[in-house]
Parts: C-alpha cells; sequence; structure tokens
C-alpha cells in the first residue's frame, strides 16, 4: 500500500512541478518506485535499436556541447521528418 501512496503523491509533484529538474528528479522517483527504471540498466533490446538511438543522442549532446544552434536544429528536423531506423 505504501509503494501506491507514494507513486500517487509523486505523481501529484510532477503535475505540479514548475521547472525541469524538479519534474525530472520526481520522474526518476517516480520510475524507481514503480519498477519502471529496470530498463535502464539494459540499452540492448529486441524493441529498437538500441546503438542507433545511443548514435544519436551522442550527436545531439555534441550539438549542445559546441553550442551548434543550427546543427542541432538540422538533426532535430531530420530526426522528426526522416525515418529515423524505421520509426
Amino acid at each position: 500500500m505504501a509503494i501506491t501512496s507514494d507513486l500517487s503523491r509523486i505523481e501529484r509533484e510532477l503535475r505540479r512541478s514548475e521547472d525541469y529538474s524538479t519534474w525530472r528528479a520526481l520522474a526518476e522517483e517516480h520510475d524507481s518506485h514503480s519498477g519502471k527504471a529496470k530498463w535502464r540498466s539494459k540499452p540492448k533490446s529486441t524493441l529498437f535499436d538500441h546503438e542507433n538511438i545511443q548514435y544519436r543522442l551522442d550527436e545531439l549532446r555534441k550539438f549542445r556541447i559546441n553550442e551548434d544552434d543550427v546543427g542541432l536544429m538540422f538533426a532535430l528536423n531530420e530526426g522528426i521528418h526522416g525515418n529515423q531506423a524505421g520509426m
């Protein structure tokens, strides 16, 4: 019963969060309490191409670090409108 009440509390706080850092911390707490965080320990899956997704994330992070807004916008646009790994 405690897990359910913890999840309810976290979900209420998530809806009320006013900034990303608060929301993210609560989302991670929710994943931990609900058991949804298990996937993070195993990046490989038969459900998606984890190597392709990791490559895309690394590219996006590189653009952010280099403050390359144009490159970031192009990469995001490509991912949205292109056929990213058949998705």
